[in-house]
């Protein structure tokens, strides 16, 4: 029935798309080339979305930290981190951490357990692109992207000059870092073999606001240790085509940190170990492009407290992913794209009484207009999806990207998006004080945006400015409740309002031969639901103003930042807040000259200023502290064809 109900849908799509690509023909000074066909849908289609790309050389300062520290640093994105290297999860303009899609290398990772992604598990080094996409994605990424989506890319094996490299870090509380790999590459193929191991004890001294008198206290519980690799290659099967695969095997161990409200010290730990693996093959021509990939994603956590009457809990994650695409250039003005995605979900869980499982597929469609003088893009995008045996309405966006001359632009979208109850929601097992609920909806809603950007033409300083205004609204929003008879069970029940504004400037200017660069950002947001009462309520660990800006100066081979974020107030229950802070961090980096081989040392400084915060209540974070690192490549080491 399911694979039945899936194929009416295919067929009926494919129709209309089939008689839509006989409309016009190719022209030979097309638009459309290969550069543009081969790139991702991110890239083609969301040309109305607010978008952050990280600067490559921001990425690089940040090669011995996680993913979490990067983003919190650099992003508007909220980073709910629990403690110093404990779970980090992601939340873009308001939304839960289920409605931020976590996209590697075109592979959606979010867990099928909770919805969430742990961007504390993710280490800056595996990853060379990272792209930020504000607002919902439904129609592009699929379920899980009602309020944005963060995308990580490997770089391209065949971009990568042939490199042996090595780096060092060290650090207060304990912290240790290691990176080592080496990139070798000829015409026909490529392959790149990557190691990492992170370490901390993180027995920071801080001000316990929880006790009386607000004594010292030492961290503790709170050490981790995380190793693992990454194997990637990619081979041309034919001029135009090329096949690839990626591995990723870690392990992280970690012990959870002793509340600032315990008394006793905590003993609970946990280990996860997670793949994450990827097979595309790859045919670009200049007029259709096809891609296949296939992926396997497992995540095995265990969890242990010696005080609970079952003190070891054992999850297990699997994801199987393939998806087929293909672009199609229609006329010079012209893009389609088309595909179809099927994903099996797998969950053993202590939680569960059995094993859980789910089928998902969804057949996608996009269609991107460009006038002929490049001043006006249209994209409509839609996408069905079928679970098991349950039907999701259709879900469609519409972005639009306007030149109104050469210095301003206006853009904008609207998008219907969805999310599905997560595995943990549906089939959570029957207890005294839990169970889950099979009978829950999909979470569904609208979003529109709409926003404008400045370039002022001088020939110093360059500056852009953005600004871009949004809504949203979300039903049937999943929250676990106590029932009538006391027991905790998620149903749907909110309706969710989100609105506000985002604010970005960047900025160049060399005077001599020093280049300064300033980026700051602006964040508004008003995060409101209501359940039976009348009136909305803030939601919970959402931050209503954040404030972030960074100056650079760069000057020969050295190159110094300083980074300034303010968050303001955020509640973490309808009537208890936490205080609103600072965080800043100073990062010194310099490379040693050298015709081959490049010799850098990079030092930072973070909470420079010393805040003493929590981002999750009763969670302590880390005072001032500072990393060392020293990294030293060999480039060109091996010359093949």
């Amino acid at each position: 029935m399911f694979f039945k109900k899936f194929g009416v849908t295919v067929l009926a799509i494919f129709s209309g798309l089939l008689v839509h690509g006989q409309v016009g023909s190719v022209d030979s000074s097309i638009m459309m080339n290969e550069v543009v066909i081969s790139a991702n849908r991110l890239q083609n289609f969301a040309v109305g979305s607010n978008i952050q790309k990280i600067d490559s050389l921001v990425i690089a300062n940040y090669n011995n930290q996680s993913f979490a520290e990067l983003l919190t640093a650099q992003s508007l994105v909220s980073i709910n981190s629990y403690g110093s290297a404990g779970l980090a999860s992601p939340s873009i303009r308001g939304g839960g951490t289920n409605h931020t899609a976590v996209i590697w290398n075109g592979v959606n990772i979010q867990s099928p357990m909770n919805g969430g992604t742990n961007m504390a598990l993710f280490p800056v080094s595996m990853i060379g692109d990272v792209t930020i996409q504000f607002g919902g994605s439904g129609t592009l990424v699929g379920s899980g992207a009602m309020s944005g989506a963060i995308h990580l890319e490997s770089l391209d094996l065949f971009q990568k000059e042939n490199q042996v490299f090595l780096s060092l870090g060290s650090g207060s509380f304990g912290a240790k870092n290691l990176n080592a790999g080496v990139n070798i590459g000829m015409d026909k193929l490529a392959a790149s073999l990557r190691f990492y191991h992170n370490e901390a004890l993180n027995d920071f001294r801080f001000t316990n606001i929880a006790k009386y008198q607000m004594p010292k206290e030492t961290q503790t519980n709170a050490d981790f240790d995380q190793s693992g690799f990454i194997f990637e290659n990619k081979i041309r099967t034919s001029k135009n085509a090329a096949l690839s695969a990626t591995f990723w095997y870690q392990k992280y161990d970690k012990k959870i940190q002793t509340l600032m409200i315990d008394s006793d010290t905590a003993k609970s730990f946990q280990s996860d170990k997670n793949i994450y693996s990827v097979i595309r093959w790859q045919r670009t021509g200049k007029y259709l492009n096809v891609l296949v990939k296939s992926a396997i994603i497992n995540n095995v956590q265990r969890f242990t407290n010696p005080n609970l009457p079952d003190p070891v809990s054992n999850n297990s994650a699997l994801s199987f992913i393939n998806e087929i695409e293909g672009k199609w250039v229609i006329n010079e003005f012209q893009l389609l794209d088309a595909g179809i995605n099927y994903t099996y979900d797998e969950v053993s869980s202590a939680g569960y009484k059995s094993l859980a499982s789910r089928n998902r597929m969804s057949v996608f469609m996009s269609h991107k207009f460009v006038l002929p003088n490049n001043k006006l893009s249209v994209v409509n995008s839609i996408r069905k999806e079928i679970v098991d045996d349950g039907n999701l309405p259709f879900v469609y966006s519409m972005d639009v990207d306007y030149a109104i001359n050469k210095n301003y632009t206006a853009k904008g979208n609207v998008s219907k998006n969805y999310s599905l109850p997560t595995l943990n929601d549906l089939f959570w097992r029957s207890e005294t004080f839990v169970s889950g609920n099979p009978n829950l909806k999909a979470e569904s809603g609208f979003s529109g945006e709409i926003g404008f950007s400045e370039t002022i033409s001088l020939s110093q300083p360059s500056i852009k400015f953005e600004q871009s205004f949004y809504y949203s609204r979300i039903n049937n929003w999943i929250v676990w409740l106590p029932n009538e008879r006391g027991v905790w069970t998620p149903e749907n029940k909110n309706t969710a309002k989100i609105k506000g504004l985002d604010l970005n400037l960047y900025s160049d200017y060399t005077i001599g031969k020093v280049r300064l660069n300033l980026n700051a950002k602006f964040n508004w947001n008003s995060s409101r639901f209501k359940d039976e009462d009348p009136e909305y309520l803030p939601m919970i660990y959402v931050p209503k103003n954040i404030f972030m800006f960074s100056i650079g100066a760069k000057f020969k081979n050295l190159n110094i930042s300083y980074d300034h974020k303010y968050n303001s107030k955020k509640y973490y229950d309808q009537t208890h807040f936490l205080t609103s802070f600072h965080l800043a961090g100073l990062s010194i980096q310099y490379q040693l000259p050298s015709k081959q081989n490049s010799l850098f040392l990079s030092f930072k400084i973070n909470n420079i200023w010393n805040e003493n915060y929590q981002v999750m209540a009763w969670y302590a974070m880390p005072p001032i502290n500072y990393l060392f690192s020293i990294s030293y490549h060999l480039n060109k080491f091996l010359t093949l064809k």
